[in-house]
């Protein structure tokens, strides 16, 4: 109880004392068994919203450094994965299936306080490392849903093979 009370805590402060862009309202989404710390900029009609997802064991404020290049009528979504940053962490001995990531996911793009639901405009899935395989397989899974997605450094190694006979 005293980690949840600290992450209210820190939640009401202002955003540029958590590291965040004052033009982003933080926030918190309740998925089924956690509540992910997010940062949410609503698009203007029509413009594409970003979904940010960070890496193993880094957090939302790995994109900071982007948000002032971003054009201001996108819509912005940048949240801590559960266990990490100011996310709960799941209950118990939860050992965090790859898995688990496409439904955490799956929930805060459903989420009905982020305005998806009625948005008429592209979703970009923009992920690093973990986030990037994330996006990848959700977009393989919901193609429906997503309109693009930017991976960085999440592919692994490029293997150079030659077709020398």
């Amino acid at each position: 109880m005293q980690l949840n009370a600290a992450l209210s805590a820190l939640l009401t402060q202002a955003p540029e004392s958590l590291g965040l862009c004052s033009e982003l309202t933080v926030t918190h989404i309740p998925l089924n068994d956690a509540k992910v710390a997010a940062a949410v900029r609503p698009p203007a009609h029509g413009s594409p919203t970003l979904v940010f997802m960070h890496g193993w064991q880094d957090n939302l404020a790995s994109f900071h450094s982007l948000i002032p290049l971003l054009p201001q009528n996108m819509g912005l979504i940048l949240f801590d994965w559960p266990g990490h940053g100011l996310s709960d962490h799941k209950l118990g001995d939860y050992y965090y299936p790859f898995f688990d990531y496409l439904d955490d996911l799956h929930q805060v793009l459903n989420d009905s306080r982020l305005l998806l639901s009625g948005h008429v405009g592209p979703v970009v899935l923009v992920g690093h490392s973990l986030g990037g395989l994330v996006a990848s397989c959700y977009a393989a899974s919901f193609p429906d849903r997503i309109d693009a997605i930017v991976s960085i450094e999440a592919l692994g190694r490029w293997l150079n093979l030659s077709c020398n006979h």
